[in-house]
């Protein structure tokens, strides 16, 4: 068994290795998406505002809360994932 999780962390970690390879090919994904679009790739945080919105909206209404406030809580928890897109 010892072995088998051993060769599971070597791979994972061969696979972390190759984040270049990824970042290369989410661009090619997004850039082959999005090429006609006039939008481009604002459409993916203009969807993600959208989403949010509604979310908070929702919820706000579900939990008796005003929707400013749930959105910002809502917001809170996507802003790390979205800022480590657009610095990184």
């Amino acid at each position: 068994m010892a072995t088998r999780m051993r060769l599971v962390v070597r791979d994972v970690i061969q696979a972390l290795r190759l984040w270049p390879i990824w970042l290369q090919l989410g661009l090619q994904d997004i850039r082959l998406r999005f090429r006609r679009s006039v939008l481009g790739v604002g459409w993916i945080f203009i969807n993600l505002a959208v989403v949010l919105l509604a979310i908070g909206v929702v919820y706000g209404k579900l939990l008796g809360k005003r929707w400013q406030a749930s959105c910002r809580f809502s917001l809170s928890g996507w802003w790390p994932g979205v800022s480590h897109v657009v610095y990184h």
